[in-house]
């Protein structure tokens, strides 16, 4: 397991390299599609010489490894396949397709909300039925979707996972579009709200996160993850990455889960003590 953990760590600082890189939106997805099908290849070829020493070992690999390329596989085949749709003049026409879009992003989000929502809450309770290729190809909110290249290589689950991690970066990318045309400037020109910058880890903001929407501290609870999550990126500069999988890493600590929150709580009351001395 700690190869196939390794070639995931690679191909994460791999495509976060490549999405530095000043390139196209067609280059970008041409060379991310590329990367993703070589790293998925890998895995394969691991899992075809491994045996898995465990149930949770196989749910490991199917919930949190696996998904990582294949959702950038599938972003990158439908970010291709948005811009080559995308009509080439008239700004209306252009702004009226990438609106119509997100509606079908919205359409897919509804049809899976039940699954969605037991994956990014941190729910566990069916992991085996989802995650394990020992349970019945009938379990309960089985998809039908289109990436079967992989389809001996894949649970009843893991590939709608890593969909749903896919179309929310489809939802950043469209929006990041929209942006651009709206206002007539690249998107990555857009003035900073402040020259504040992040400090601590990646992991701490993202119990931040969790923590805000969890609590429904923002918009009265109506406020997407992504939402939240977008805001603490733009105000602090930094790329949270994958939010889901490093939650998942947060949510496997043995002591200490909020270790982060925790550290704002004692540090907050150990300076009121102070003031009060």
């Amino acid at each position: 397991m700690k190869r196939a953990e390794q070639i995931i760590q690679k191909f994460k600082q791999q495509v976060e390299s490549l999405q530095q890189k000043t390139l196209n939106s067609n280059s970008l997805a041409l060379k991310g599609l590329s990367l993703s099908n070589h790293t998925l290849t890998q895995l394969k070829k691991w899992i075809q010489v491994n045996n898995f020493q465990s149930i949770s070992e196989e749910i490991h690999f199917f919930k949190d490894l696996k998904p990582v390329p294949m959702a950038y596989f599938i972003f990158f085949t439908e970010m291709r396949m948005c811009e080559l749709r995308k009509p080439k003049a008239g700004l209306q026409f252009q702004t009226a397709f990438l609106k119509k879009e997100l509606k079908k992003i919205n359409k897919f989000f509804y049809r899976h909300s039940e699954f969605s929502h037991y994956m990014e809450s941190g729910q566990s309770y069916l992991d085996q039925q989802f995650f394990s290729k020992n349970q019945h190809s009938s379990a309960i909110l089985r998809p039908l979707l289109n990436y079967t290249q992989f389809s001996e290589f894949e649970t009843s689950h893991d590939l709608l996972w890593a969909k749903i991690k896919a179309m929310h970066q489809l939802i950043d990318h469209i929006r990041a579009s929209l942006e651009k045309l709206e206002k007539g400037e690249p998107h990555t020109s857009q003035m900073k709200v402040s020259n504040l910058k992040w400090t601590a880890s990646k992991a701490a903001m993202t119990e931040l996160v969790y923590a805000l929407y969890s609590a429904r501290a923002v918009n009265s609870g109506e406020a997407d993850l992504k939402e939240i999550a977008r805001a603490f990126q733009n105000i602090f500069q930094i790329d949270l990455g994958d939010l889901y999988h490093t939650y998942t890493e947060i949510r496997a600590r043995k002591i200490q889960l909020t270790k982060f929150i925790d550290h704002l709580k004692i540090a907050l009351e150990q300076r009121m003590y102070e003031a009060d001395d």
